[in-house]
């Protein structure tokens, strides 16, 4: 996962230093430089993420579809990287189990 922030970190940075050296040293208008950035980021960033998967560990890219979830994601076996996007499948799970028990009774009564 810090890979993937890194790099897309550095594509945001090359691309705003690249548009503000473009906009100094030139006479170009300024808004078609800045949409044409802007449009490179959203297609930069969007190859970057691609390769992100539920399935995928964001650690060191190992399979972890077959490894079970926990209370706070997967476990990677081969890094150990916890997976934590996972989580929000986890709770809903405990949710439905828990709305499947009859409420117990209260003790004021």
């Amino acid at each position: 996962m810090h890979r993937i922030r890194r790099r897309a970190l550095w594509v945001v940075v090359v691309v705003g230093v690249t548009t503000l050296g473009l906009l100094a040293m030139s006479t170009i208008p300024a808004w078609p430089v800045v949409g044409v950035a802007v449009a490179t980021l959203a297609i930069a960033l969007g190859s970057i993420t691609r390769s992100v998967s539920p399935s995928i560990c964001l650690g060191c890219g190992h399979d972890v579809s077959e490894v079970p979830a926990g209370a706070h994601g997967r476990i990677c076996p081969s890094c150990g990287a916890l997976n934590e996007r996972l989580v929000g499948e986890h709770v809903a799970e405990t949710l439905a189990d828990a709305t499947d028990q009859p409420p117990e009774p209260d003790a004021r009564a």
